[in-house]
């Protein structure tokens, strides 16, 4: 309990009512699947192997919002934009508007613009370049 209570001031308010020495030790997380709230334990206890992290990274970033865990959700955040694809972007776009993932959201839309998913408007464009 020591380690979810340092890693997270939603833990330790659950783990420590009101301040209370007494504890309590039953957690009830119904929002993540078994395995992405063990690998979630896994980040906490430093255990995690890669390959589980980006496996379960949004559900982890989920996780890390909900339970103000701010080291997990950089982590997420720096590896998410590392396969973005014309399949993917949409959803981490959303991703980081609802996170409020500023790198994220820039690498989204960085990968829109260079591959020509999105084009600017010439009014757009005549403004950029008289800002330049």
């Amino acid at each position: 309990m020591t380690v979810l209570s340092v890693s997270s001031p939603v833990f330790q308010d659950m783990f420590h009512p009101n301040g209370d020495k007494e504890e309590s030790s039953t957690v009830h997380i119904e929002e993540m699947s078994l395995e992405s709230c063990m690998n979630l334990l896994c980040y906490l206890y430093s255990t995690i192997k890669q390959e589980d992290f980006l496996k379960h990274r949004l559900a982890l970033l989920g996780a890390a919002e909900k339970y103000n865990i701010r080291d997990l959700k950089d982590a997420c955040e720096e590896c998410l934009p590392e396969d973005l694809n014309s399949e993917n972007v949409t959803e981490r776009l959303n991703e980081a508007w609802l996170y409020q993932l500023h790198k994220l959201k820039k690498g989204c839309f960085t990968f829109l613009f260079d591959f020509e998913v999105i084009t600017l408007t010439k009014t757009f464009q005549s403004r950029q370049d008289n800002d330049v």
